[in-house]
């Protein structure tokens, strides 16, 4: 029996990948960790740290800390230093859309993984009667 899965739903927020990498599904959590870090930072690289901002744009951040503790890193260097120049027009919203949708995209991975977490727990237990009758896909 592995992790329980808070522990393994926390750990897939705080690095995208590291559920399934917990769970013994390497592939995936390379090719999840491959795929949402860099969509993260090439909103970052867009549209500038302006794109991850609490107070003024609350529901995208909502969307962009599903990504974990990297937008709340981000947030606070925008927060603290104050950038001279903000972005503006389409350079920010496209940031703000790519950093938000790779929050919205680990927030279904982990679903998944808390998913499958359950799955591997469930499977392990033996039915009343001794005759386990679940169709094996």
């Amino acid at each position: 029996m592995g992790l329980p899965w808070p522990i393994i739903g926390a750990a897939a927020w705080v690095f995208p990948g590291l559920g399934h990498f917990l769970l013994g599904e390497r592939l995936r959590g390379i090719i999840v960790a491959c795929t949402l870090i860099p969509l993260f930072l090439a909103g970052v690289y867009i549209g500038g740290v302006d794109v991850v901002d609490r107070e003024k744009d609350r529901l995208w951040f909502a969307g962009q800390v599903l990504i974990g503790p990297t937008a709340l890193v981000v947030d606070y260097v925008r927060s603290s230093n104050k950038p001279p120049n903000h972005s503006i027009g389409r350079v920010n919203e496209l940031g703000t859309l790519y950093s938000a949708l790779a929050g919205v995209m680990n927030l279904l991975v982990i679903l998944d993984v808390v998913g499958r977490t359950e799955e591997e727990n469930t499977s392990s237990v033996e039915p009343p009667g001794g005759v386990d009758r679940r169709r094996t896909v």
